[in-house]
């Protein structure tokens, strides 16, 4: 996908002007705060509560969502605001955010994408993002050499990785390598990310071929994968009911499936690593909403944020401070230094990025 966008249209993406009265603002949040910091989250609680609403749209969040939105309503003493969410997969989000930036008539106010740092540089090179410094960045310090992080920009909370997802008991070789997929018994019983069509499955394919040469996908395809099956429930789903042996999937989703299915999944991490697909967070320029999408952003960087969404989405924490219950340590990495990440230039440009998907296509098809 092409991404351009115009210069940013009107707005600033920051609260309403002028002296707001906070004397009747009440908050659980406000208890943990003094000064000038209680003032400014006060002034923007009562601004998010003129403005009524908050637009959200992300990929792979839904477990996650209604827990994190009622513990933000409750927190921020916001219990009539309405949150207005959307989960859409990765390519819907970039084309929903380009046609809004481009009409100039922007309705989000709050995006999440995984695997596209490129999309918030080019939102953040035209203009387009808010710049926002909350105090919740601190802890995020130190983590851009793991994930796409541009502090004041973007961030990313949380990361997950594409790996290989199968059942124990039809596949019991397991996989400890990459090259473990190339065994001829998972010829046409395989399934792969849809790179021609997925942000985050380019990155990843990106990424692995730092580690991987062109060759291993060569003899990959001669196994003729499924390319693009559909988001990662989708493909735990089609492993847990027997269509596919292996999929090599966002390894997340792998834990809800295997619960609500009652079929054992195993996720595998293969030695040569795997790439760290962070989930990135950040706020559009002239959205109606800014004031509630601030408060939002502090939120979903905190430690309790965070918390909800490891102990949800099985996804690994970027905060040091949260610990992914044990029980999920089998689904995903339990931390950023378990997760035996690939090292890839998370700002990558577009054309470099472009001509990986174009030797993706030209193995595997679009």
């Amino acid at each position: 996908m092409t991404l351009a966008f115009a210069t940013a249209c009107g707005g600033n993406g920051g609260g309403a002007g002028g002296d707001v009265d906070i004397s009747n603002v009440q908050a659980p949040i406000l208890q943990t705060l003094d000064g000038d910091e209680r003032t400014r989250v006060a002034t923007l609680i009562a601004q998010a509560r003129a403005e009524g609403e908050l637009n959200w749209i992300t990929p792979i969040i839904t477990e996650s969502k209604d827990p994190l939105v009622n513990e933000f309503k409750t927190l921020y003493g916001l219990p009539d605001l309405k949150v207005n969410f959307e989960n859409l997969q990765t390519g819907q989000v970039t084309s929903r955010i380009q046609s809004e930036v481009q009409s100039r008539q922007v309705k989000t106010d709050f995006v999440g994408l995984n695997g596209s740092p490129s999309f918030f540089k080019t939102l953040k090179d035209a203009g387009m993002l808010v710049q926002y410094e909350s105090p919740e960045l601190a802890a995020y310090k130190g983590k851009e050499q793991f994930v796409s992080i541009d502090p004041g920009y973007w961030a990313a909370p949380i990361a997950v990785q594409y790996l290989p997802v199968y059942n124990p008991k039809t596949w019991p070789a397991g996989v400890d390598s990459w090259y473990d997929l190339l065994d001829p018994r998972l010829k046409g019983k395989m399934s792969w990310p849809g790179v021609p069509s997925s942000e985050s499955a380019l990155f990843m394919y990106y990424g692995l071929r730092s580690v991987l040469p062109v060759s291993y996908f060569q003899d990959l395809a001669k196994n003729t994968p499924r390319v693009g099956v559909g988001n990662s429930t989708v493909a735990t789903q089609m492993v847990a009911e027997g269509e596919l042996t292996i999929a090599v999937t966002q390894s997340h989703s792998a834990h809800n499936t295997s619960k609500e299915l009652g079929v054992p999944l195993a996720v595998a991490f293969p030695k040569e690593g795997a790439v760290l697909d962070g989930w990135g967070v950040g706020l559009l320029q002239g959205s109606p909403h800014p004031s509630a999408a601030k408060l939002f952003m502090d939120f979903v960087l905190s430690q309790k944020a965070v918390q909800i969404m490891v102990e949800n989405q099985a996804a690994t924490p970027v905060r040091d401070d949260v610990r992914m219950p044990t029980e999920l340590h089998e689904f995903a990495p339990a931390s950023l230094s378990a997760a035996h990440a690939i090292a890839v230039d998370s700002l990558v440009d577009r054309g470099t990025l472009e001509k990986s998907r174009e030797e993706f296509v030209g193995m595997f098809g679009g």
